[in-house]
């Protein structure tokens, strides 16, 4: 209240409020993701908890280098036999989850700890399920595009 006006709002601060640390992905949802979802997917969750960290770098590095693995990998396998096919998928899958294991162990781990001990949250399952849609459904979208180019633009039948 101020002497003059008795009607004035009184003047007092905002309590300091200690900042509540976001929600971050534990290493189970980025596995989850990576298995169902491929590299990209894991490395955009991973992504995403660097940025929480404001650790941009490393997250860009880390999406960006999946997306080339993934191209790498599509162009080597493009025109083996499809046995060897087979086996080039489950040993990239397996090859997928233990990077991506590695890189929450060895870069995130202990971060994630200090995140839970301050307060803050893990997201969601359903965040993790709808990271995996929008994976597949570019992928469908690329594929329905490349197909479309074949059938439509080169005039090769299905």
């Amino acid at each position: 209240m101020n002497q003059e006006n008795p009607y004035s709002a009184p003047e007092a601060g905002l309590i300091d409020q200690p900042d509540k640390p976001g929600k971050l992905y534990s290493q189970n949802q980025v596995l989850a993701a990576t298995f169902f979802g491929s590299l990209i997917c894991g490395a955009l969750l991973l992504k995403h908890n660097f940025s929480a960290k404001k650790d941009e770098l490393t997250g860009n590095i880390i999406f960006y280098s999946s997306i080339v693995l993934l191209v790498l990998l599509v162009a080597t396998t493009w025109n083996i036999s499809e046995r060897a096919n087979i086996l080039i998928s489950t040993l990239s899958v397996a090859a997928d989850m233990l990077t991506a294991y590695m890189i929450y162990r060895y870069l995130l781990n202990s971060a994630f700890k200090e995140h839970i001990k301050k307060g803050g949250g893990i997201m969601s399952n359903w965040m993790v399920v709808l990271a995996i849609i929008k994976i597949v459904g570019v992928v469908i979208l690329i594929v329905a595009g490349w197909i479309g180019y074949e059938v439509f633009i080169m005039g090769k039948e299905l």
